[in-house]
């Protein structure tokens, strides 16, 4: 693991994506700017190229976790939950949420399909 700047541990895992070989990279609690907004996803997911190690290779993936206590708690918060992934799609972010219960039951689920969408986009990114 290596700290970002924002004091937070990020994970470079190297893994055979769509024809190429690809590292993952997962931070935590990333700060992401949209259009004069600052939001903080729970997780921030890319690839890179490992010889590279800093270029990102197409949209990058937020991963959000809601707690029912908070998240699904008011209409309000539901209101902004959904303008927040309004704002980070409309800057090229794709964004998947999933519910605190689905992560603590079904943590290797999650991740499969976390893993599953980034395979996505390794397919697309070595097709051009």
């Amino acid at each position: 693991m290596a700290e970002n700047r924002f004091g937070m541990h990020a994970t470079l895992e190297e893994g055979q994506f769509g024809g190429g070989r690809y590292g993952v990279v997962v931070e935590p609690q990333k700060a992401v700017h949209t259009g004069g907004t600052r939001y903080r996803a729970d997780f921030f997911v890319y690839l890179v190229e490992p010889h590279e190690k800093r270029r990102t290779l197409r949209s990058p993936l937020v991963v959000e976790v809601d707690g029912h206590a908070f998240h699904e708690k008011t209409r309000f918060q539901a209101a902004n939950d959904k303008r927040r992934d309004r704002a980070m799609v409309a800057e090229g972010f794709r964004v998947v949420r999933f519910a605190g219960s689905e992560v603590y039951n079904q943590p290797e689920q999650c991740a499969g399909e976390v893993d599953g969408l980034m395979r996505g986009t390794a397919f697309r990114a070595a097709e051009t």
